[in-house]
């Protein structure tokens, strides 16, 4: 008769935490073996104080496969995805506006209509429009 995994997903988390430990067994790997008991027991000790396998199935460092994936990608390949994104949002909130390519349109369309800088040979030390030159 089969078994409906659905109703007995602690019994069916408790039978993959036993085949691991076999497969170290049959595969003569004895030190793994008993290293993967104790993270085992440590997991079902965790899992009668709280109830929950979400935070107590990484005790025993075995890959879920009860849990859906939401990711076809590897975690490796998430966490730079993430990184990356995290980097460019804190770059676009580092610059300002107009120097933001593709946001916000271009450099003119941010300044005001008829308002032109004047240019620099036109510009006094602090900046405001003027002659350079000393008058006596």
């Amino acid at each position: 008769e089969r078994i409906d995994w659905n109703k007995f997903l602690s019994a069916r988390r408790c039978f993959l935490m036993h085949a691991e430990i076999q497969k170290r067994i049959e595969s003569l790997e004895y030190t793994l073996a008993a290293a993967q008991c104790v993270h085992n027991m440590k997991a079902l000790q965790e899992f009668a104080a709280t109830g929950v396998w979400q935070t107590t199935w990484p005790l025993t460092f075995l890959v879920d496969s009860i849990t859906k994936r939401r990711h076809i990608c590897k975690e490796e390949e998430l966490e730079a995805v993430l990184s990356h994104l995290k980097v460019q949002k804190e770059l676009e909130n580092a610059l300002p506006k107009r120097f933001q390519g593709g946001k916000g349109g271009s450099e003119e369309a941010d300044e005001e209509p008829g308002k032109e800088d004047a240019p620099f040979w036109r510009k006094n030390k602090k900046g405001e429009e003027g002659s350079n030159q000393k008058k006596y």
